[in-house]
């Protein structure tokens, strides 16, 4: 059986198809997750106004709207902080703010395709914050890579693979066969999206 990834998104956000494509995309490369795009009007909608997301805050309000484990929320409001996303094992919040005018190429969807096999490599192996931190490293194409910006993401997203070093330590962590085999056939045919 599959493991469920629910993904949270405005349908009326200005990103919506490149979510509903990158969901397909994913689920189509391999079988061991199924990701499942779900509307969430109750999302905050971009304003065009400076308003940021923060981690904790807007965690606490996912949490309190949809307490499902794991669940990944995108969205096109910046995060605090300038970051990317917030990552973790249970609900993680993605933002695709001014990526087509700041980032790409590549496009969007190959940006939510590299984050969704990132964090369902943290969900896979039951990762906590200290072991991610713990598993990051040094720029190298790695999906663990520890990336200072928008440069040394590049990097990592365009290289977008499990090094031998973190797929020995995830095997070591007794992630299922199958969640490595899924997460690589992902960053193969990420290749050609």
């Amino acid at each position: 059986m599959p493991q469920q990834i629910i993904v949270l998104a405005r349908p009326d956000g200005p990103y919506y198809a490149a979510f509903r494509e990158a969901v397909q995309t994913l689920n189509d490369l391999q079988t061991y997750f199924r990701f499942v795009l779900e509307d969430a009007a109750w999302l905050p909608k971009e304003t065009g106004r400076a308003t940021h997301l923060a981690d904790k805050t807007f965690r606490g309000e996912i949490q309190r709207r949809d307490n499902r484990v794991p669940l990944i929320v995108v969205t096109s409001i910046p995060l605090y902080g300038g970051n990317f996303a917030f990552e973790y094992r249970d609900q993680s919040v993605i933002s695709v703010h001014d990526w087509e005018d700041n980032f790409a190429p590549p496009p969007v969807k190959v940006y939510l395709v590299y984050q969704f096999a990132y964090i369902a490599t943290i969900v896979a192996a039951d990762l906590t914050e200290s072991r991610i931190e713990r598993m990051q490293h040094r720029p190298r194409g790695c999906l663990f890579d520890e990336s200072a910006g928008a440069d040394e993401f590049r990097v990592s997203l365009v290289g977008a693979h499990l090094c031998a070093d973190c797929e020995g330590k995830l095997a070591g962590m007794m992630i299922p066969g199958e969640a490595l085999e899924a997460i690589n056939q992902i960053q193969i045919g990420r290749a050609h999206v």
